[in-house]
């Protein structure tokens, strides 16, 4: 009977053979690199290190001898040509002959050069801000100054007539911010505009001149009606100094007619005010 062969095994043993050669040449090529390279550092003269003279440097600014360019202190070198300074010629040539920094503290160096420049960032924020100031100044000056008449009072929204009142220094309690109530005192305070409804005991009382029994500022006023309780009484509602609540004024009269006479003049009277 024929012999078979293993070829399985040959293949094996050629590969193995091929791999442990190749890892040989590897080690001997490394081996022979790090020989030259021991060879080239032995080869290389020691450079000897440039150290600074010790003497002292000269102090205070100075001018460049060379341009004539008025450098610093500190400065070793001209800022305008480059010339070293007299008397530094030494610690600028051993300057020069130390290594390059690594590129971390280059680019360190950099940004701490460029970092001035951030400054011009900063003013203009400073100058923006005092320009802001200074409108919000100005504005303030104008709403001081400013005398707004009566018709311009009068359309006015609680929110407007705050900064007037303070501007003009006029007291408003807070339970008094209401529209009437805010009107009437910088009418006063402004204008010297000063309207009441006075209100007498009765009708000889106000045809001997007596004193009235009380008055309401008409801009305070914010209702007149016929009272419910009697067709000859007059309802009339205003704003009270303290009071949370409009607080109610009954005026008789001797008629109907007569009630409503009087109503509604006061109600023309309080729409032209």
């Amino acid at each position: 009977m024929p012999q078979s062969i293993d070829i399985c095994d040959s293949d094996e043993d050629e590969g193995l053979a091929r791999r442990r050669a190749a890892i040989r040449r590897r080690r001997q090529q490394a081996e022979q690199e790090a020989k030259e390279a021991k060879e080239l550092i032995a080869s290389e003269e020691p450079q000897e290190k440039a150290v600074a003279p010790a003497r002292p440097l000269p102090t205070g600014p100075w001018d460049c001898p060379a341009c004539g360019e008025p450098n610093g202190e500190k400065r070793l070198k001209c800022n305008n040509c480059g010339k070293p300074r007299p008397g530094t010629e030494e610690v600028v040539q051993a300057e020069t002959l130390q290594p390059a920094p690594p590129a971390e503290a280059q680019v360190e160096k950099r940004k701490k050069r460029n970092r001035g420049w951030d400054d011009w960032d900063e003013q203009a924020k400073k100058a923006a801000q005092a320009a802001s100031a200074a409108n919000a100044t100005l504005m303030k000056d104008v709403v001081n100054s400013w005398k707004p008449t009566v018709e311009q009072l009068k359309a006015m929204t609680v929110a407007e007539l705050g900064p007037i009142c303070r501007s003009w220094k006029i007291s408003i309690d807070p339970k008094e911010y209401m529209r009437d109530v805010m009107i009437s005192k910088a009418l006063k305070v402004i204008h010297g505009i000063e309207n009441y409804l006075c209100y007498w005991n009765n009708k000889a009382a106000f045809e001997k001149g007596e004193d009235p029994k009380g008055k309401i500022p008409l801009l305070n006023i914010t209702k007149v009606s016929i009272s419910d309780e009697s067709n000859q009484d007059v309802s009339v509602k205003y704003a009270k100094a303290g009071e949370a609540e409009p607080v109610l004024l009954r005026l008789s009269f001797p008629s109907y007619k007569s009630a409503e006479q009087w109503r509604q003049e006061l109600r023309n009277i309080r729409a032209t005010i």
